[in-house]
């Protein structure tokens, strides 16, 4: 099917590196289970917001001396004068799984294990997950594990077409 639509890009003058990765990405998600569709697209939104949910939860470190020097009261004589803090938020990375992600969260100074674990509460809600986990997989890097569906509160069954034999 893929091979298909691919020769008839090429007969119509269409073929490109992209028409061919983008075919490619259409043949794997087609071939996986609602659950891991529903993991890839949680983990790219979980990637995508983990800067902005990271300051609101507090999971930041702020460096009240550093940072760029404002000019805007050259304009505005009210405004504060002095320097903006430098604010940092830790590294984050998703991978999809089957039914959510497994993210590393790298550790700095002021956000640690305890206060990821704090915060687990307000993940789970934000990413809209049933489940999440934190922790600490190496020194420096935490493992926060999120669920879509509790494994343990679904009944099993065998998959449409298979037998419990």
């Amino acid at each position: 099917m893929a091979s298909d639509l691919v020769v008839g890009l090429e007969l119509l003058g269409l073929s490109s590196p992209f028409v061919a990765i983008g075919v490619m990405r259409m043949k794997y998600l087609a071939g996986l289970s609602p659950e891991g569709r529903a993991g890839i697209r949680l983990a790219r939104r979980a990637q995508r917001d983990w800067v902005q949910l990271a300051l609101n939860l507090g999971l930041k470190w702020e460096e009240p001396t550093a940072g760029r020097r404002e000019f805007a009261w050259l304009n505005n004589p009210q405004l504060p004068r002095g320097r903006t803090p430098r604010v940092e938020v830790p590294r984050f990375r998703a991978e999809p799984i089957e039914g959510g992600f497994v993210a590393t969260v790298g550790t700095m100074h002021g956000v640690g294990l305890a206060e990821v674990q704090k915060q687990a509460e307000h993940l789970r809600n934000a990413w809209r997950c049933e489940r999440v986990t934190v922790e600490q997989d190496v020194p420096g890097k935490l493992k926060i594990r999120a669920l879509i569906t509790d494994p343990l509160t679904v009944p099993y069954s065998p998959r449409k077409g298979a037998t419990w034999a």
